[in-house]
């Protein structure tokens, strides 16, 4: 009883293997064409890295060096400018400060004093007109 049951075993996984080889025929040919697609698509990925992204890469590092050079020129000329509005400035303030110690303050002063005069040649003028108005009556 025993070897027939193992005859029966081995007739099944006989059966088995059988049913088995067309199935592994298959996978073998589905991976053969799975590494081929694999490795054209590696060839087709390393054309176009080299054909179109280095390039780009390569056109990119340089917009980005003449990007850093005109940042550096307009830097350098807001500092150019930057130091002549300070130097105008200066020379305002300077200005300013000259305008009103010679110009300003005197004319002020001369103004005070032409107002004290012509206060005083009033009050003088009105002063006299009052006492030829008291000699008359």
């Amino acid at each position: 009883m025993v070897p027939a049951a193992v005859l029966i075993i081995a007739i099944a996984f006989a059966v088995a293997v059988l049913a088995l080889v067309p199935a592994i025929i298959q996978l073998k040919s589905t991976l053969k064409s799975i590494e081929s697609t694999l490795n054209d698509l590696n060839g087709s990925v390393k054309t176009l890295i080299n054909a179109e992204i280095m390039p780009l890469v390569g056109s990119v590092r340089n917009t980005i060096e003449e990007v850093n050079g005109i940042v550096a020129a307009a830097k350098t000329g807001v500092e150019k400018v930057e130091g002549t509005v300070d130097a105008v400035t200066g020379t305002v303030n300077g200005i300013n400060a000259i305008i009103n110690e010679n110009i300003r303050d005197p004319l002020i002063d001369a103004a005070a004093y032409l107002a004290g005069i012509k206060a005083g040649v009033r009050t003088l003028v009105e002063n006299l007109r009052s006492w030829k108005k008291k000699e008359v009556a």
